[in-house]
């Protein structure tokens, strides 16, 4: 005997399992928990630095391998993202989920302090 047989032959049996997972699918919806704006908080740092009159090449060596150099070395990194644009350097940090985004962005700003003395002249602080 098959599904379909099944069916006709016994329509309450039908009738019954519908309900009884329609009852199940509505508490089911009475128990989940869901946030319209759930707090999801992925730290990131930015580090931008201006250079006038500069190439992406010049800043890629100058400016942007440094500050990404100096960055990686913090506690909790995930990924290191960086561009160098005309006139401007941009390294973007992320860290895991759970970094303690104060501390992170506290122990960038030291490391991007100790690069800045090396940064070439005419380059603005980042």
């Amino acid at each position: 005997m098959n599904l379909t047989q099944l069916s006709i032959s016994r329509p309450i049996l039908i009738i019954v399992l519908f309900l009884v997972l329609g009852i199940l699918g509505i508490f089911s919806y009475t128990q989940l928990r869901y946030e319209l704006l759930p707090n999801i908080a992925t730290p990131f740092v930015t580090v931008a630095t201006t250079w006038p009159g500069a190439s992406p090449t010049e800043l890629e060596t100058a400016i942007t391998r440094p500050v990404e150099e100096a960055v990686s070395t913090t506690d909790g990194v995930k990924r290191i993202t960086a561009q160098s644009l005309e006139n401007i350097s941009i390294v973007t940090v992320e860290f895991r989920p759970g970094t303690d985004a104060d501390k992170a962005l506290q122990d960038c700003q030291r490391r991007v302090n100790d690069v800045t003395t090396t940064l070439p002249p005419g380059s603005r602080t980042p």
